[in-house]
């Protein structure tokens, strides 16, 4: 079969894949302008924040004064109504408990019963003997408190995906270890504590749960590009051996429209207003080669568009007597990640539009 046909063949199984994530996509988008707290402190994939949520909500003595609500709707919606309700009022709920060998366990849930240690993984890896090291651990407070009930260490991933047999060193998952999905078990759990005629009635509670669901929601774009590698993994050698023909073609692409975004913001730069142009190498957090930084003379404003591997950011700093002030720094940025820029390769007038919206941020902070 020729290398065209065989192209033909590969888009023709992967299209309604991608028309599907395109139609999700537009969605997200729409999500995307609702303001979110999450995003807005930069915190929406970070685990320990969302482990503190989760452990005042199902704590029955949580900040929300809502008692064991949340606890008794989780018990049922995600844990299958493993506890007795006689154990919930009385439920301890505990954050990164240190173990023997200095790790830490996300959330515990403790009963007079049983104890339920919970391991969170948002867009992480696991650790060496992690989830087995969890499970032995609770498995002997076990046996020293007298609890009755054997130990199942739950295992929360966006997508419901098991630990690495790394982590899992010989435990069994169904029997040892049990999976639940932020995107399945959480949301329905969260909707579900929604329709509590008291939640209702707790506006600041409500918000929280309706931003916590908003969040996982918006995740799902974040795994887009798993799902197709999976879906290309199923396809015969033939097919794989094309897929990685295109890959190879749209790299090779984006590296030219990279140069082509750096290359047109610095003309437009020069346009607004005489700037000093600095060539520096410096390595900062795995991040080097910052190929294009601009200073006027004296006061006023500093100019970062650093390129890494991932992506192409824009950082504006203050700069007093030809000196950064750090402390000044904007946090308001712009990343123009690898999708942005493999978004201009078949649609050029994408690419004008990134080079203006980088120009005009710049212009809102000149002098």
């Amino acid at each position: 079969m020729e290398e065209k046909t065989k192209i033909e063949v590969l888009l023709g199984k992967v299209l309604p894949k991608i028309a599907e994530q395109k139609r999700a996509r537009k969605k997200q988008m729409a999500a995307s302008q609702r303001f979110n707290l999450f995003f807005s402190m930069g915190i929406q994939t970070k685990e320990v924040p969302f482990c503190r949520l989760l452990q005042d909500l199902l704590s029955p003595r949580g900040t929300h004064g809502l008692g064991a609500i949340f606890l008794t709707s989780f018990n049922k919606v995600v844990l299958g109504g493993l506890m007795a309700d006689s154990e919930l009022d009385n439920a301890v709920v505990c954050r990164e408990e240190r173990t023997e060998q200095d790790r830490r366990i996300d959330l515990t849930i403790e009963t007079d019963k049983r104890y339920i240690p919970i391991e969170v993984k948002i867009f992480a890896g696991d650790r060496t003997r992690q989830c087995m090291d969890y499970y032995q651990e609770k498995e002997k407070n076990r046996k020293k408190t007298r609890k009755p009930e054997p130990t199942v260490l739950y295992y929360l991933t966006p997508d419901g995906h098991p630990p690495s047999a790394d982590s899992m060193g010989g435990l069994l998952v169904g029997t040892h270890i049990k999976t639940i999905s932020f995107y399945t078990n959480m949301i329905a759990w969260i909707k579900d504590c929604l329709r509590k005629r008291r939640v209702k009635k707790s506006p600041y509670v409500k918000y929280t749960l309706l931003q916590f669901m908003d969040v996982i929601e918006r995740w799902r774009a974040l795994l887009e590009n798993r799902e197709i590698f999976d879906f290309i993994q199923g396809l015969d050698p033939d097919e794989q051996e094309c897929a990685v023909m295109i890959c190879k073609s749209i790299n090779a692409a984006r590296s030219g429209r990279e140069q082509d975004f750096l290359s047109l913001v610095d003309t437009e730069i020069n346009k607004i207003k005489e700037m000093k142009k600095i060539d520096i190498h410096v390595e900062d957090n795995n991040e080097h080669d910052s190929r294009y930084r601009y200073s006027d003379q004296g006061s006023g404003v500093y100019i970062v568009l650093k390129p890494n591997a991932k992506k192409i950011k824009l950082t504006i700093y203050c700069i007093k007597n030809d000196k950064v002030d750090d402390t000044s720094q904007n946090e308001d940025e712009l990343d123009f990640g690898t999708e942005d820029l493999s978004e201009t390769i078949f649609n050029p007038s994408r690419l004008d539009d990134y080079v203006n919206e980088c120009v005009e941020k710049i212009k809102g902070y000149l002098p």
